[in-house]
């Protein structure tokens, strides 16, 4: 998301109707920045960052990851922050944006005054600050953005295109598949010989497995650059608010990574039956690999508006697992 739009020349917390910096000078603010402000920070909304046609080659850390960032920093408070409930120590906070800055690989030192007031405490206000005072972008490699447009719909308008091009392609192979075992769509060359589809079905596999291929092997051969690191904001998240060392994947594991994902693991099968069948022709164990093709359909759930509430209903399955359980037992007990 975009960042607010307002003019902070102190840390400042929102306080009644009006706004006081930490050391007590007022800072103004709109009612429309303030409202604007409270909705994205109070709810679990985003502001829908502005799409550009083709991937642009910086991305901004959004808004939203730095507030999950502050809370967990909150979350992770020791028994001597408990002066103050509602902010987090100044070490803390630094060591938080110097690992974020270390991640994005920002070449600028990190030279800000975090604790202004010298209280030892960082408020989500001054938190707030220096995030507006760095501007904290996240620099995209081109593979990157070649990788991202072919597996983030949301990275881009080119993106969304080519995720709605390889749904429709899903949609079209499996029909065309499913639609070829008909007897009406199914031909005798010669008489009593064994019923093979009509050939314009043949056409429309050949087309369809073309795009799968290209597809794949573009994710495949720019999956090595994509540090996911960067890209997944969860493990931003947990990263920047952690200890672990500073360790990145080496373009090596990340191809292996990608190779052993179950949805990957899906795009391959696929595709392996049409690329086999351009060596096997007749192969009594090939009618198998041709199921396989069906499951191309679950490449469906990749699509955000389709994958969105097939997590939230997984979610809200796991974490409703003991009450479950006591429902169960109870049905059990008649």
């Amino acid at each position: 998301a975009a960042p607010v739009d307002c003019a902070m020349s102190q840390m400042a917390t929102p306080r009644g109707d009006g706004v006081t910096g930490q050391g007590g000078d007022a800072v103004q603010f709109s009612p429309d920045e303030l409202e604007r402000l409270n909705l994205r920070m109070l709810s679990s909304i985003e502001i829908t960052r502005q799409k550009k046609f083709f991937m642009p080659r910086e991305r901004q850390v959004s808004l939203l990851c730095i507030r999950f960032i502050y809370t967990r920093l909150l979350q992770q408070r020791t028994e001597k922050d408990n002066g103050r409930e509602d902010a987090v120590s100044a070490e803390s906070a630094r060591r938080a944006f110097e690992r974020l800055f270390h991640v994005v690989e920002d070449p600028n030192a990190f030279n800000l005054d975090v604790d202004k007031n010298k209280d030892g405490f960082i408020s989500w206000g001054e938190f707030f600050h220096l995030y507006r005072t760095k501007e904290i972008t996240i620099r995209v490699s081109f593979f990157e953005r070649i990788y991202l447009t072919f597996d983030d719909p949301d990275s881009s308008y080119l993106a969304q295109i080519v995720s709605l091009v390889v749904l429709f392609t899903i949609m079209t192979s499996s029909l065309s598949f499913i639609i070829g075992t008909l007897p009406e769509c199914q031909f005798q060359e010669p008489a009593l010989s064994k019923p093979k589809p009509v050939p314009v079905f043949g056409v429309i596999e050949e087309v369809c497995l073309i795009l799968f291929v290209i597809e794949y092997v573009a994710r495949l051969l720019t999956v090595w650059a994509v540090r996911d690191d960067l890209i997944d904001e969860q493990r931003l998240l947990d990263f920047v608010t952690g200890f672990q060392p500073a360790q990145r994947a080496s373009p090596f594991w990340r191809l292996v990574r990608f190779l052993v994902t179950p949805s990957n693991v899906v795009d391959l099968a696929a595709i392996l039956p049409g690329l086999l069948s351009t060596v096997i022709e007749n192969g009594e164990g090939f009618v198998v690999l041709r199921l396989i093709r069906l499951t191309r359909i679950f490449r469906a759930f990749k699509i955000p508006a389709l994958s969105e509430p097939v997590i939230v209903i997984s979610r809200t399955m796991t974490q409703s697992t003991k009450a479950l359980y006591f429902l169960v037992f109870n049905l059990l007990l008649g």
